[in-house]
C-alpha cells in the first residue's frame, strides 16, 4: 500500500461526489452501495444443519435480488436468520409425514454494537418424511422477493446510513486509538469500511487514513530495511534484494535504503563480482498505482474482514437460545507441586457476551502486583480521554471518563495472557460499575463488579478508590473475583459512571 494510493482515492471520491451533511442520505442509488454478510450462525443448534445452509442461501438470494450483495468489506452488518417451529403434527397418511409450521425472524444487524436495525417475521409450513425434511421444505417456501423482506431491507440500509452519519467522529476516534497502538491495518479498516454514500465522514475518513497509512508505512520501511541490514551481514544478496524490494518512495525511511543500495553495490565491485543492478522501486507508472490502489484496497479489507466470520462473532446477545463459545484456559505459569490437592476447575459466571472455562490449575492466587494495562478501544459515547482510565492517576481534572449511556464500554488490553486475582477502581460514588474478562477479545465472562452503593462520599462526583489488596487503606471486602487468566478486560456500567482508573493486580 502506498501513500499515493490513499491520495488517488481521495481524489477520485471527492471528483464524483457532492458534500451532503452528516443527517442526511445520499441519492437512492447509493443506498445500493451497502453492503450485507448473509450469515445463520452455527451456533443455533435447533436448526438441522441442511436447513441453516438452506436458509442462508435464502439469505443470500434476498440480498442479491435487492442488490445489497457482494464481497462485503465490513462483515459487521449481516442479513441473519432464526427458525423456531409453531407447530408439529404427523399427518393421517400412509406412509405417515411430518408437518410443521417455522415462525422465521430475520434479522439485519451490526454484530460488533450488538445493535438490531430492523426485523421481520414470516411463517411457513412444510411437510417431509421427518421433521429435518419437513424443515427444510418450510423453509423452501421463503420467496425472496416477499414484500416484507423487501421493506426490512430498505429500512435496515437506511439506518446502517444514519449509524455512519451520526457516529462519525466515533469511528475517527475509534481509528486513532486503533493507530496509536500500532494496530494500522485494523486502523485503517475501520476508515475504509464508511461508505462513500456518507459524504462528509467518507472524505473525513479518506484524508486522516493518509497520516495513519504513513505510520504504518513507515514502520514496514523500518522493518524492512534492519531485515535488509541483517541480509547483507550475511551476504545473502537475494534477501536484500527481497526486503528492499519491498520499499516504497512513500516510505520514511527511503533515503536510507537507497545509500544501504550504493553502499552494497560498492562493496560487491570492490570484492570483483558481478555487478548489482539493484534498483530502489519508483512511482513512474500510472497504470501500476492504479492496480496498487485496487490491490491496496482489497489487502486492507481483507485484514479486516478475515475477523467477520461467524465462528468469530458471539451471538448470545441475538439469539438466547444458543450456545455460547467456551474457552480453554492456558496452562498455569507455575508448575503444581506433587503435594498438593489439584484444585476443582474455575467456573466463570455466565456473561451476556459470551462463555469461558478454566481447566487447568492457576499459579499463586495470593500475588496481587500491578498488571499493565492499556485501552485499545471502545464502543459508544463519553466525555474524557479513555488513556487516562489505565495512566496510574486515580484524581485530578483530566483523569476521569464519563458516560450515561449502557451501550458505552471500553476493552483494555494485557498485552498477553495474565493471571488476574485482584482489582483496583477508581469510580464515582453512586454509580455501579462492571468488568468482564477474555482471552480472545470476542467471547467475555464475568469477572467483578462495584456498586456504587459501597461509596462513602455524600457527593455525586466524588471519586472513589476500592481495591481487592487487603493491604491498602482502600480495601474494599465485597468485591468479588476468582482469579482468571486473561488478557482483555471489558468495562461497562448499566446506567453510565464516571471512571478513573482500572488496575489489574495479579502475576
Amino acid at each position: 500500500m502506498k501513500k499515493s494510493i490513499f491520495i488517488l482515492a481521495i481524489l477520485l471520491a471527492v471528483s464524483t461526489t457532492y458534500t451532503k451533511g452528516q443527517n442526511q442520505l445520499g441519492k437512492s442509488d447509493d443506498l445500493a452501495r451497502i453492503s450485507l454478510t448473509p450469515i445463520v450462525p452455527d451456533e443455533l443448534k435447533h436448526i438441522p444443519d441442511n436447513a441453516r445452509k438452506l436458509l442462508t442461501n435464502k439469505l443470500s438470494n434476498v440480498v442479491t435480488r435487492n442488490g445489497l450483495s457482494g464481497s462485503a468489506t465490513n462483515p459487521r452488518f449481516v442479513i441473519t436468520a432464526n427458525a423456531d417451529i409453531l407447530t408439529k403434527d404427523i399427518t393421517p397418511t400412509a406412509p405417515p409425514k411430518t408437518a410443521i409450521t417455522l415462525n422465521i425472524t430475520v434479522y439485519i444487524a451490526d454484530v460488533v454494537a450488538q445493535t438490531v436495525f430492523a426485523s421481520t417475521m414470516l411463517e411457513v409450513k412444510g411437510v417431509g418424511d421427518n421433521e429435518t425434511k419437513a424443515y427444510t421444505a418450510a423453509i423452501n417456501r421463503v420467496a425472496p422477493q416477499n414484500p416484507q423482506l423487501k421493506a426490512l431491507l430498505e429500512e435496515g440500509k437506511t439506518k446502517i446510513i444514519e449509524y455512519y452519519n451520526s457516529k462519525c467522529d466515533v469511528i475517527i476516534s475509534s481509528a486513532q486509538a486503533l493507530a496509536g497502538q500500532k494496530q494500522y491495518d485494523e486502523a485503517l479498516a475501520t476508515l475504509f469500511n464508511v461508505p462513500d454514500v456518507s459524504r462528509e465522514c467518507y472524505d473525513k475518513c479518506m484524508r486522516i487514513s493518509l497520516d495513519i497509512y504513513q505510520e504504518y508505512a513507515n514502520q514496514q520501511c523500518n522493518q524492512q530495511l534492519s531485515a535488509a541490514r541483517a541480509a547483507w551481514a550475511g551476504k545473502e544478496l537475494s534477501k536484500v534484494e527481497e526486503h528492499l524490494g519491498k520499499i516504497t518512495p512513500d516510505m520514511g525511511c527511503y533515503d536510507e535504503a537507497q545509500q544501504l543500495v550504493a553502499t552494497i553495490t560498492s562493496a560487491v565491485e570492490a570484492e570483483g563480482g558481478s555487478a548489482w543492478n539493484f534498483k530502489m522501486k519508483r512511482y513512474d507508472d500510472s497504470v501500476d498505482i492504479e492496480k496498487m490502489k485496487i490491490q491496496a484496497g482489497k489487502e486492507v479489507a481483507r485484514s479486516w474482514a478475515s475477523h467477520g466470520t461467524s465462528k468469530n462473532f458471539d451471538w448470545s446477545w441475538l439469539f438466547p437460545g444458543s450456545k455460547p463459545k467456551t474457552l480453554e484456559q492456558p496452562k498455569a505459569a507455575e508448575p503444581q507441586k506433587a503435594a498438593e490437592k489439584p484444585k476443582e476447575p474455575q467456573k466463570a459466571t455466565a456473561a451476556p457476551s459470551g462463555q469461558a472455562k478454566q481447566h487447568e490449575p492457576l499459579g499463586n492466587t495470593t500475588v496481587l502486583n500491578k498488571l499493565h494495562a492499556t485501552v485499545t478501544a471502545y464502543h459508544g459515547d463519553f466525555k474524557g480521554n479513555f488513556t487516562v482510565l489505565t495512566d496510574g492517576e486515580y484524581t485530578g481534572t483530566n483523569s476521569v471518563v464519563s458516560w450515561s449511556s449502557d451501550a458505552t464500554f471500553f476493552i483494555i488490553d494485557l498485552g498477553s495472557v495474565k493471571q488476574i486475582n485482584g482489582i483496583t477502581v477508581g469510580a464515582v460514588a453512586n454509580r455501579d460499575v462492571y468488568l468482564d474478562w477474555s482471552i480472545d477479545g470476542t467471547n467475555y465472562a464475568k469477572l467483578t463488579h462495584v456498586l456504587g452503593s459501597w461509596g462513602q462520599s455524600s457527593s455525586v462526583f466524588s471519586i472513589e478508590i476500592y481495591t481487592t489488596d487487603p493491604s491498602s487503606k482502600n480495601y474494599e471486602p465485597r468485591i468479588p473475583v476468582k482469579p482468571v487468566k486473561a488478557r482483555y478486560l471489558k468495562l461497562y456500567s448499566p446506567k453510565g459512571s464516571s471512571v478513573s482508573e482500572i488496575v489489574p493486580l495479579g502475576l
